[in-house]
C-alpha cells in the first residue's frame, strides 16, 4: 500500500470512490466530474493492489485559508485502522502549506472510524443535526408589512446577500466569510438552483437571507435549505419562521416532497424554531478538528 497525490488519470476512479463511500461521513462536498486537485483542493490516495483503498481531499478556497484552516470533502479507507488514515493525513498535510486546523464531519453511528480519528489526535469541536420534513400541510408565509422576500438580482444583491450574511452568522460556529466569489462558486455546483438564492428586505434595507438548493437522499431528490439568517436587531419579530415556511412553499411549488436543513445542535433558539414548524431531527455529525 502507498499514498500518492491524486494523478489526473485517476480522477473519475477518486470520484466514485467517494461516491460510494462519502456516505459514511459528509456528502454535503463530494466531488462531481469538474473536480480537479491542485492547492485549493489537495488530494492524497491509497493505492493498494493497483485500486483505490482510500482518500482525503482538503478545501483550501480563499475563505478558508483566511482562516488557517482546512474542511476535508472526504476522509477515508476502507481498511478501518489508524495506519491508513495516518498515512492520509500525513501526506496531505505536506500539501496544506499555512494551513492550522483541518476538519470534518462524521454521522455519530460511524465509532468505529471516530476512535480511529481520536486515535490519531483529532477532537471533537461540535455537533450538527439534520432535520427533515414534507414540504406540504404547512402554514403561509405571511411576513409583516414593509417587508417582502426576493430572489437576487444582479451584483448589487449578491453583495447585499453576503453582507446581510456574514454580520447574521457572525458568531456562529463554522460560519466562513462570504464573499461575491463564493456565489459564483454556487452557480457551478450540481445542485444550484437558478431561483434559490433570496434576500429579505426591509423597505429599501436587506435584513435575511436564504439559500435553496437541490440534494439527493435514496435517489430522490430534495431541498436543502441553506443559510436562513436573520439581521440580530430584527431577530423575535416572526421573520426566520417566515423565511422557512417560504421555503417549504417554493419546495412545493417545485414539486419537492421532502425538505431539509442542518442546524448547530448548541443553537437551540433556531432548532426549535425548525422543530415548532414541523422538522424532525434525523441525523447527527459531529465536527472532529486537529490542530496541525
Amino acid at each position: 500500500m502507498k499514498a500518492i497525490e491524486l494523478p489526473e488519470k485517476l480522477i473519475p476512479e477518486f470520484i466514485e470512490y467517494c461516491n460510494k463511500y462519502g456516505h459514511e461521513q459528509d456528502e454535503s462536498y463530494l466531488p462531481d466530474k469538474s473536480f480537479k486537485p491542485g492547492s485549493d483542493d489537495p488530494t492524497i490516495i491509497l493505492i493498494e493492489d493497483n485500486k483505490i483503498t482510500g482518500a482525503a481531499s482538503l478545501i483550501l478556497h480563499p475563505e478558508y485559508r483566511e482562516l488557517k484552516k482546512g474542511r476535508f470533502r472526504i476522509f477515508h479507507s476502507i481498511r478501518k485502522d489508524a495506519e491508513c488514515y495516518s498515512m492520509l493525513l500525513e501526506n496531505l498535510v505536506r500539501c496544506a502549506h499555512g494551513i492550522k486546523n483541518v476538519y470534518c464531519f462524521i454521522q455519530d453511528k460511524y465509532e468505529d472510524v471516530r476512535r480511529i480519528w481520536e486515535e490519531i489526535g483529532f477532537e471533537i469541536e461540535r455537533y450538527s443535526w439534520v432535520l427533515s420534513r414534507e414540504t406540504g400541510n404547512h402554514q403561509p408565509a405571511a411576513f409583516p408589512a414593509g417587508f417582502y422576500l426576493k430572489p437576487l438580482h444582479g451584483s448589487n444583491d449578491e453583495q447585499a446577500f453576503c453582507d446581510t450574511i456574514n454580520i447574521a452568522f457572525e458568531k456562529h460556529a463554522g460560519h466562513r466569510h462570504m464573499r461575491r466569489a463564493m456565489i459564483e462558486e454556487f452557480k457551478t455546483e450540481a445542485g444550484y438552483l437558478n431561483d434559490g438564492l433570496y434576500l429579505l428586505w426591509d423597505q429599501n434595507k436587506p435584513v435575511g437571507t436564504m439559500h435553496l438548493v437541490e440534494e439527493s437522499e435514496n435517489g430522490i431528490p430534495i431541498l436543502f435549505i441553506q443559510a436562513l439568517s436573520i439581521l440580530p436587531g430584527y431577530q423575535g419579530k416572526g421573520l426566520g419562521k417566515n423565511l422557512l415556511r417560504a421555503a417549504l412553499e417554493y419546495g412545493e411549488r417545485k414539486g419537492y416532497k421532502i425538505a431539509a436543513l442542518s442546524v448547530n445542535a448548541e443553537n437551540e433558539n433556531a432548532a426549535n424554531l425548525y422543530i415548532r414548524e414541523g422538522f424532525k431531527m434525523n441525523e447527527l455529525f459531529i465536527c472532529y478538528h486537529k490542530d496541525l
